[in-house]
């Protein structure tokens, strides 16, 4: 049961490396806008296979990893035909995040899960998994969701310094839920909120809010969810 677990989690884990901290803006936008037309989707496809295939410790997993690479492709290539729907975004990873859990269930009942010894155990795998949720990809979530309520901000400089201090407080979150303070978070938040509302610019204002309450949101979601994984799965 615990290798069924680790797998899965390796294999989510490896998705995040994909879809996020392995592409860069130039090619999201090709793949977005040009998506079945674009040689960057299909290269990410490969890059997806391959780091399935890698995070899965096991030669046998290649066509599993095969699987996921292709349908990789044809949802990330469905994706862009539905780019204007507002829920594209979590409908897409929702998708990823199946078709990864249905191979794992019929890779584990053909060839069974075996992997090695030295690799972490589940809850470390939880955390690895929870720390890269809440650095690239809530950085991604929340710029989808600041655009959906055309909440941008102007100024560059403030958003790329936003994405790195947004990391950060999430991983510091995330770090203090396991440590049960949440006092401190709170703190936290009042302190950022007192430095940050000098502004007097509306639109900064509410762009500031709503990414800090989601980019904190996030983090305790994710901490919290963790915890109650560890209660029931086989660490």
């Amino acid at each position: 049961m615990e290798n069924i677990q680790n797998l899965l989690l390796l294999q989510f884990i490896a998705h995040l490396i994909s879809d996020f901290f392995c592409q860069n803006e130039k090619v999201c936008t090709q793949k977005r806008q040009r998506g079945f037309r674009t040689w960057y989707l299909y290269g990410h496809a490969v890059l997806t296979f391959l780091i399935a295939w890698l995070f899965s410790f096991s030669l046998n997993y290649v066509v599993y990893a095969l699987i996921i690479g292709i349908t990789h492709l044809l949802i990330d290539g469905v994706k862009s035909l539905l780019r204007k729907w507002k829920y594209v975004f979590i409908a897409d990873q929702m998708a990823h995040i199946v078709i990864i859990a249905v191979v794992v269930y019929f890779y584990n009942q053909k060839v069974g899960v075996c992997l090695p010894e030295y690799l972490p155990k589940t809850y470390w795998l939880l955390l690895i998994f929870g720390g890269l949720i809440c650095m690239k990809p809530t950085n991604v979530l929340i710029q989808d969701v600041l655009d959906k309520f055309n909440l941008n901000s102007t100024d560059r400089n403030l958003e790329n310094a936003g994405r790195m201090i947004g990391s950060l407080e999430r991983i510091l979150t995330l770090i203090l839920v396991h440590l049960g303070q949440y006092e401190a978070i709170g703190f936290i938040i009042a302190a950022k909120s007192i430095l940050r509302f000098k502004d007097t610019a509306t639109a900064k204002t509410e762009y500031v809010l709503i990414g800090t309450l989601l980019s904190f949101g996030v983090a305790i979601v994710v901490g919290v969810a963790i915890m109650k994984f560890k209660k029931l799965l086989v660490l």
